[in-house]
């Protein structure tokens, strides 16, 4: 069965997100705080080993025109080091406004801003995860 891991990348916390591909639902992981990025890239090699991931969805931060910007050469930058240091593929979804997409759902959840900010990144994951799967299962 295929595994697949969501990742919304930021500079200093990267939300994880969880789904088997035969089930078609995205779900929460966690969110990793690092400061050095060999530190991130293995604590996610750990995670692929633990959860057996077959392939990683990493979001990428593209322009309101579709454009490859700064922030997203960046994510590029870092998906290489990752690439280098598991053999599972990464494939790439657009995140564009999933941060404010996030923020509405933990808003209705009830959260009040402060509480969730520590799950703000998993909910970024498992919302460009979802946009994945939901895209190959047209």
């Amino acid at each position: 069965m295929e595994k697949l891991l969501g990742i919304d990348y930021g500079g200093h916390r990267i939300g994880l997100a969880t789904a088997a591909e035969a089930t078609s639902l995205a779900f929460p992981l966690q969110t990793i705080r690092y400061d050095e990025i060999t530190e991130a890239i293995q604590q996610i090699k750990d995670i692929c080993v633990q959860e057996n991931v077959t392939t990683i969805v990493m979001g990428l931060p593209k322009g309101q025109n579709g454009g490859i910007g700064e922030k997203a050469k960046e994510v590029k930058m870092f998906s290489e080091k990752l690439t280098k240091a598991i053999e599972v593929p990464i494939e790439y979804e657009d995140e564009r406004f999933t941060s404010v997409i996030a923020a509405q759902h933990m808003k209705q959840k009830g959260k009040k801003e402060h509480e969730f900010r520590t799950s703000l990144d998993q909910e970024a994951a498992t919302i460009i995860l979802q946009s994945y799967l939901d895209r190959i299962h047209e």
